[in-house]
């Protein structure tokens, strides 16, 4: 049963060594809760990806080996950072009788992707 953890976030993937360059180090915390834990580090930015990993203690003093770096990315912290136009059906809404629109724009990407992310929000749907 796990009696403690420790934390660590960056913001780079490769950020993981022994001096890394970590914007969270929580320090062994004696708990026993892995869910729900409130982030207390420096000041989060919208739409930024930030890895971490964590290793625990369990009741018979054995530490686990450090977690695979995992990730989180921030969705928009701001009104101002939403900078697309809004999207809407050509139409006046029926919630009752009419499925919910497709609603989708095409474009031609001019370099490969690597990795896309889509921020999406849906009023009344």
């Amino acid at each position: 049963m796990q009696i403690a953890y420790e934390l660590r976030v960056t913001e780079e993937k490769q950020g993981f060594t022994d001096n890394g360059n970590f914007i969270r180090e929580s320090g062994k915390l004696m708990t026993g809760q892995s869910l729900h834990v409130q982030y207390k580090g420096k000041p989060l930015q919208s739409v930024k990806k930030y890895y971490w990993q964590v290793r625990v203690w369990d009741n018979h003093g054995k530490t686990s080996a450090w977690s695979e770096p995992a990730f989180w990315q921030m969705g928009f912290l701001n009104a101002k950072d939403w900078k697309a136009k809004w999207i809407q059906a050509g139409y006046t809404e029926d919630t009752v009788l009419r499925p919910s629109p497709l609603l989708r724009k095409g474009f031609t990407a001019a370099k490969t992707i690597e990795t896309a992310t889509l921020f999406i929000n849906a009023h009344g749907l």
